[in-house]
């Protein structure tokens, strides 16, 4: 059995972050890698010497770059795999938003990890481009949803089919996004009024996240809006349960603004709606470019006001079309998209970098 020291980014109440949850937590302590992995998830290395350290992002709110080659040295002191691991481009933050302020130096602190990792994992094939130059071994693992807690039922619980759950003769708009991606919905603002002028008292809008511009969006749109807090932003597994019992939307939409930043992001609210049933309209950039297949598992739509406004009034007046896409995005997520089928990749990849690095030694030696 291969153990894992995990140290997973945090907020600074010492929480794993929601993408910590989805890109190692639940991968590496699925069930179908349970034999296979012992997994230790701390803030700081375990007592005990693991076989691989997974290093993510930037770590901890206060790292410094003396905080990172400490961790270095005592991982190579152990003689530990070094795994580092990356699903945002962090070299070209810029101005681009972040969930929490990253440690200064963190362009070189990540440059460090980076050139002293054994291998690098990322999620997208863009990313791995990006930091190529940088590092050698990078393997791309595209995220992936945990069905054992997306599909979990019990008697009175199911993953409803979102048509039937709809008022009849009304469409719900949804939109998803933490506080930093008040920019992605300022886009909609304007084919959103006009979405709503072509279909007066048809359309209702509901909102998750972007609590810090409710009252600018209220202003906006009246009581056409609603704004839904689930509580659980810092809770993943509890975040989960709320939106599968809460969120009935017969269109979802995806903005993405065209930032540096942005180009990288993996397709994660693809995974969300798609196996929610939920059919969405995405921006025609980055990681939707690439995974969300026209008129089939979603709508592709470049970023001008017109171009959303079509996007979103074919799709309030075309329901065969959004019960074939949900059908569609559904099928393709619990198809290839999920741990009970990806999970293993984690462990073939880590394994693979583990072996390598061990192979790599004993060379050297001899």
């Amino acid at each position: 059995m291969m153990h894992i020291n995990v140290l997973c980014e945090r907020d600074m109440n010492g929480k794993p972050h929601g993408c910590s949850n989805i890109r190692l937590l639940r991968p590496l302590n699925h069930e179908s890698l349970e034999k296979l992995v012992h997994v230790n998830s701390d803030i700081k290395l375990s007592e005990k010497t693991a076989d691989v350290v997974i290093v993510e992002r930037w770590w901890k709110p206060s790292l410094t770059e003396s905080d990172a080659r400490s961790l270095i040295q005592e991982i190579r002191a152990r003689n530990s795999t070094f795994i580092y691991t990356l699903d945002d481009n962090l070299l070209d933050l810029g101005d681009a938003e972040a969930s929490m302020p990253p440690p200064e130096n963190i362009n070189r602190i990540v440059r460090y990890f980076l050139r002293e990792a054994d291998g690098v994992i990322v999620s997208t094939p863009a990313l791995k481009m990006r930091l190529s130059r940088l590092a050698n071994n990078i393997i791309v693992i595209p995220n992936a949803l945990d069905e054992t807690l997306w599909l979990k039922m019990n008697a009175v619980e199911k993953l409803y089919s979102n048509f039937e759950s709809s008022e009849l003769g009304k469409i719900t708009v949804g939109y998803m996004g933490t506080k930093t991606h008040s920019s992605d919905f300022d886009m909609l603002i304007e084919p959103l009024r006009r979405l709503l002028a072509r279909h007066p008292n048809r359309i209702r809008l509901q909102v998750i996240g972007v609590s810090s511009e409710q009252e600018r969006f209220s202003k906006i749109f009246g009581n056409k809006i609603e704004f839904f807090d689930p509580g659980y932003s810092d809770h993943y597994e509890k975040f989960v349960p709320w939106f599968r019992k809460t969120v009935k939307w017969d269109i979802g939409l995806a903005p993405l603004t065209e930032h540096p930043f942005n180009l990288y992001k993996s397709d994660i609210k693809l995974l969300d709606y798609g196996i929610a049933g939920i059919p969405g309209i995405f921006s025609s950039i980055g990681p939707y470019s690439e995974s969300v297949l026209h008129k089939e598992t979603g709508i592709l739509t470049d970023n001008h006001p017109d171009s959303w406004f079509e996007a979103m009034n074919m799709l309030v007046e075309n329901e065969p079309m959004r019960k074939r896409i949900a059908e569609n995005v559904k099928d393709y997520v619990l198809s290839k998209r999920i741990l009970k089928v990806c999970a293993v990749d984690w462990y073939s990849t880590i394994k693979l970098i583990h072996d390598n690095r061990l192979s790599s030694s004993t060379n050297q030696v001899v």
